[in-house]
Formats: structure tokens, sequence, C-alpha cells
């Protein structure tokens, strides 16, 4: 139970910073879009 906790826990600190990261570019991409 607790494992399974946990193992939840280190998925969600490894996707967190890929999502912003992913948001940031997107946000970039547009930035550029709206510029050109």
């Amino acid at each position: 139970m607790y494992i399974s906790i946990c193992l939840f826990c280190i998925h969600l600190m490894e996707s967190i910073p890929t999502l912003f990261i992913f948001r940031k570019k997107l946000i970039n991409n547009f930035l550029l879009s709206i510029e050109n």
C-alpha cells in the first residue's frame, strides 16, 4: 500500500516539471508566432 503511494508521488514529481517545461515551450511558440 505505502509502496504504491510512494511510487505515485515519485511519478507526480517527475511528471510535473515536464508539464511546466512543455507549457513554457507552448507559450514561447505562441508568442513567437504572434510576433511574426
